[in-house]
């Protein structure tokens, strides 16, 4: 899923990093990571999904680093 024409994509898309949520096996969310509120709204959308019963694949909020995916901590 998470190939290195992925990884191309948000590069180019995101210079500056991307968080991502893994909502499904085949979806997931790009939250550009220089938005003030990147992080809030990564959260707010798991939090909004599972009030609405939808499960996650994970609950964690992602990013890049060093070419890892590793969980944000906030």
């Amino acid at each position: 899923m998470l190939t290195d024409e992925f990884w191309v994509m948000v590069d180019r898309n995101f210079p500056d990093g991307a968080f991502l949520i893994l909502r499904q096996r085949d979806e997931v969310a790009v939250i550009d990571r220089k938005v003030p509120s990147a992080l809030i709204t990564a959260r707010q959308l798991i939090d909004m999904a599972k009030h609405r019963g939808v499960d996650f694949l994970s609950d964690r909020v992602f990013e890049r680093r060093d070419g890892r995916l590793v969980a944000v901590t906030e």
